[in-house]
């Protein structure tokens, strides 16, 4: 396996660093948000959070349109570390006004919004440009074990400093490591292929007009979409959690615990994905179902015990959903030979799951209208139902990268039986009696 370039690990760091700022925005913010109504968690609470989300997720899906255009005509590096900005920003705003941030909620979500729009479509496009096919698997795993091992020891750590001081102190401690991201942006070299555009209308002509194409790669969005209901699934859990326990350090403390055992199945897992003994569909389905018989258990008996159980078994599944989904994601564009149009699979695949993040927020309000714990139930009951079924699509996603890599295979083969064939020909030519025949 290829070792990683210097600007791949730069930006492998950048990435860890962004996912330190992630665990605070997605964590332990939004538990700052519910504690600013202790009395109304299940109400204000949640329409609170939903309103957060659905202004982060609209003006990500706008700004993403704009901000892929321009990664097109700009400096990659740049346009990412525009991103960092705005997060460092919003903590900034956290410090001194983080005891009104329920006055301005909608702002907050907003600020987010603009940095993941400008992160994203960065990152995103240079990661795949900056891997190769020797390293493109080199930076997939560092990145996931990397990730792994921040979401192990972040959260314990930024729970305990909350539950001991205060909440604008660690947000003091989180500008401190944008800063460091923001430095080390400086180090990565973006390799921009020639007459790179970003033509997004020509690649929706292309989805319409080559139907085996299209045929495979609609799993993708699906997986997508879904993937935007999943993204709420820590959410709940921390509302869960916060209303249960009352307390940030059990949220990190089980985050971490939890997070550690995952990543120890998904090496074990790993380990056995090229043994063709292993039934992948039989793994697949246990995930997809692991949280489902878990809520079943949550609502025949809730107690401390059932929330603990659910929270394990959704970390598995998102750990697990995380990573064949990104594999699926960046790869199903380059199984089809389009390399010109990775940059608007990306942003079309961003937008169907800010799509799927909007329709599932939009419910916290509407559930945090009931201001109940039964409300929160049923929406709990929906969009875990739909875990079997990303997780059946991901397995389906999978047999096609197989196929369009066998494919590919059977492609190359026979151009080069078709080149070879052509050498012979040449060969036997030039090797033949030079008679007036063979000049004219």
């Amino acid at each position: 396996m290829a070792k990683l370039q210097k600007s791949q690990r730069a930006l492998l760091s950048v990435h860890m660093l962004r996912i330190v700022l992630e665990l605070f925005t997605s964590t332990f913010l939004v538990s700052y948000i519910l504690e600013q109504s202790p009395d109304n968690i299940l109400g204000t609470g949640l329409i609170n959070i939903g309103l957060f989300y659905i202004s982060w997720n609209a003006v990500y899906g706008i700004l993403d349109l704009v901000a892929s255009y321009l990664v097109d005509k700009s400096n990659r590096a740049a346009l990412l570390r525009f991103g960092i900005v705005f997060n460092m920003l919003l903590m900034v705003a956290l410090v001194f006004w983080g005891e009104q941030i329920s006055h301005w909620i909608v702002l907050a979500g907003a600020i987010c919004g603009m940095s993941d729009a400008f992160y994203y479509s960065s990152y995103l496009i240079m990661k795949n440009e900056l891997s190769f096919k020797g390293s493109f698997k080199k930076y997939n795993v560092s990145s996931t074990v990397g990730v792994n091992l921040v979401k192990v020891v972040v959260p314990v750590i930024m729970g305990y400093i909350i539950d001991i001081s205060t909440f604008s102190t660690i947000a003091i401690y989180v500008i401190l490591v944008a800063v460091a991201q923001f430095g080390l942006s400086f180090l990565i070299e973006p390799s921009k292929p020639k007459n790179s555009r970003f033509e997004l209308k020509k690649f929706i002509n292309y989805l319409k007009e080559d139907k085996f194409s299209w045929n495979k790669i609609k799993y993708t969005y699906l997986n997508s979409a879904i993937a935007g209901i999943k993204t709420c699934y820590k959410t709940v859990v921390i509302v869960l959690t916060i209303y249960i326990f009352k307390t940030n350090l059990s949220l990190g403390i089980f985050t971490s615990i939890f997070s550690l055992f995952t990543m120890l199945v998904l090496i074990a897992y790993r380990k056995t994905d090229k043994n063709p003994k292993v039934n992948k569909f039989a793994i697949y389905m246990i995930v997809g179902f692991l949280p489902v018989a878990a809520l079943i258990a949550m609502l025949i008996h809730t107690n401390n015990v059932t929330l603990v159980i659910m929270n394990f078994t959704l970390t598995i599944a998102n750990y697990f959903s995380d990573y064949l989904g990104s594999v699926e994601r960046d790869t199903i564009i380059k199984n089809l030979n389009q390399y010109d149009f990775v940059a608007e699979h990306q942003f079309v695949t961003e937008i169907v799951q800010i799509a799927g993040r909007i329709v599932t927020y939009s419910f916290f309000v509407v559930v945090g209208l009931f201001a109940n714990f039964t409300a929160l139930k049923i929406f709990l009951c929906v969009i875990i139902a739909s875990n079997p079924i990303k997780f059946l699509v991901m397995y389906k996603q999978r047999l096609i990268r197989k196929e369009l890599i066998a494919r590919n295979k059977k492609i190359e083969l026979h151009e080069v039986d078709e080149n070879n064939h052509i050498e012979v020909q040449l060969e036997t030519a030039s090797d033949a009696p030079k008679t007036s025949d063979n000049y004219l």
